[in-house]
């Protein structure tokens, strides 16, 4: 496949300091919505809000070239990042209830297409050479932000409850949209194909590469990890007696992994051994600790902190080395591809919904997490035949001196 991106590093370090800016301000709305939905229907249902978020994600990728297409990239980001401004400040000022249940799950989609719509801008303006410093350094970036997210909404929380919350995202994502419409405005200069793959073309497409099923596959563990986590995680501590401020502490913490190991993987994967050995350590790593997880039920700080700060080792070395993995296989041009490849959130979401929903009348909460564990140990296998990528070391034939740029 001839791969027509065009490395650009200004424009893919302005596109991580958006991400991280997204990033904070998601994350400072993101840890307590379980709290929110539960607080309407009950946290044995809370799976249905996410549900049928997600059902309308995966929906709406499958049109995301048509209508990225037609309306552009750049003014795409920027009426979503409208939308959500006015969704969050709406919720900022009504109580808790169905409709500010029902706007949290528009909000819900709408950043579900921001983050693929940046993907794909991220895309055109990499190279397969650089992939994994490009996708490291993005990823720690946002992570960053992300790290920040679980100390500033338990805080707010606490003194202005869910009405401080969405004044913030207003406030974040106001900025956003102001950086946006400043920097970042024209169109990135690899052109999208006019030719659109049908779904069941996409799908045979996806099957024939049999690389890119795997690692969707792998993707699928992973995002099914997050979700868990995201949901009935904060639930869990609760239950056993932790405090939102101790909370808060545990998911900085735990937060750490993604800020320091990202761009090093990125750069190992690129420079020295390709993909598929990291993968497999993270994907070993954060099973076991996802194990420990469901046998653990002590109030005790620090022990949580040391567990989750484990799970995020092994999940962090997945994230980056997927992405990497992925991006190396496709251009920018492959839209369907990629909104395919995203669909791993909203399809994992989806099922968690189905399978944790019936399964949580029969099971106790804390053993939502030994599934998540069970279907890492099945994605281990998955990468076991991934064909691996190779570093620039490992390459018989040179790279351009743009491959050797330092990101």
């Amino acid at each position: 496949m001839t791969h027509t991106e065009l490395f650009d590093p200004s424009k893919t370090h302005f596109l991580s300091f958006l991400s991280f800016l997204i990033g904070i301000t998601e994350a400072s709305g993101l840890y307590v919505l379980s709290s929110y939905f539960s607080e309407v229907i009950g946290s044995d249902q809370i799976g249905i809000f996410y549900l049928i978020a997600y059902s309308a994600s995966l929906v709406s990728l499958f049109f995301l070239r048509s209508i990225l297409q037609k309306f552009g990239r750049m003014r795409v980001l920027m009426i979503s990042f409208v939308a959500l401004i006015f969704l969050s400040g709406i919720l900022s000022k009504i109580p808790v209830s169905w409709a500010g249940a029902f706007l949290l799950v528009v909000l819900l989609f709408i950043l579900g297409i921001i983050w693929v719509t940046i993907d794909v801008i991220i895309e055109a303006y990499s190279s397969d050479q650089v992939s994994g410093r490009v996708r490291g350094l993005h990823l720690t970036i946002l992570s960053a932000g992300f790290l920040f997210g679980p100390f500033i909404s338990t805080y707010t929380i606490d003194q202005s409850g869910f009405e401080g919350i969405f004044s913030l995202l207003v406030i974040g994502f106001s900025l956003v949209f102001i950086f946006t419409l400043c920097f970042l405005r024209k169109e990135p200069r690899v052109g999208v194909q006019p030719v659109r793959l049908s779904i069941p073309s996409l799908l045979r497409k996806i099957l024939q590469e049999k690389d890119l099923a795997r690692i969707y596959l792998i993707s699928f563990a992973l995002e099914f990890f997050y979700v868990v986590m995201l949901i009935y995680m904060p639930i869990y501590l609760r239950e056993i007696g932790m405090q939102w401020s101790e909370i808060g502490t545990v998911f900085t913490i735990m937060l750490i992994p993604f800020v320091l190991l990202q761009y090093p993987l990125g750069w190992i994967a690129d420079k020295k051994m390709g993909e598929k050995e990291l993968i497999l350590a993270g994907i070993v790593i954060s099973c076991i600790a996802t194990i420990v997880v469901g046998f653990v039920s002590s109030p005790s700080v620090m022990l949580w902190a040391g567990i989750l700060f484990m799970s995020r080792i092994g999940a962090a070395t997945l994230e980056v080395l997927r992405d990497s993995y992925f991006y190396k296989q496709i251009d920018a041009n492959d839209i369907d591809i990629i909104s395919f490849f995203r669909t791993a959130r909203p399809v994992s979401n989806i099922l968690a919904a189905v399978i944790l929903a019936p399964f949580l009348i029969f099971f106790p909460l804390h053993a939502v997490f030994f599934v998540s564990a069970g279907i890492f140990f099945l994605s281990f296998f998955v990468g076991l035949s991934l064909q691996d990528s190779r570093g620039e070391q490992e390459q018989t034939f040179p790279y351009s001196a743009e491959s050797h740029e330092v990101l």
